[in-house]
């Protein structure tokens, strides 16, 4: 999670004309590529979605360790 943040404070920053942000390494955990500034909007939109959707999984999952913790009880 921390480089997915990561990456969308080093888009939020940028201010470049015709560029092309890519992103597209095996490496990197969301992958990513479009043109900026054109795309910019939609690659921060993607980026918050993966936040998102992680945050639901981690909440989701506490919530399963709580109740299988309190059932043991």
């Amino acid at each position: 999670m921390d480089l997915i943040k990561e990456e969308k404070m080093l888009l939020e920053n940028l201010h470049m004309e015709n560029t092309i942000f890519n992103a597209t390494h095996k490496t990197n955990t969301l992958i990513l590529k479009g043109k900026l500034p054109e795309q910019k909007g939609l690659l921060l939109d993607k980026i918050n979605k993966a936040i998102e959707e992680y945050n639901q999984r981690r909440t989701k999952n506490n919530e399963i360790y709580r109740w299988k913790n309190w059932s043991l009880e």
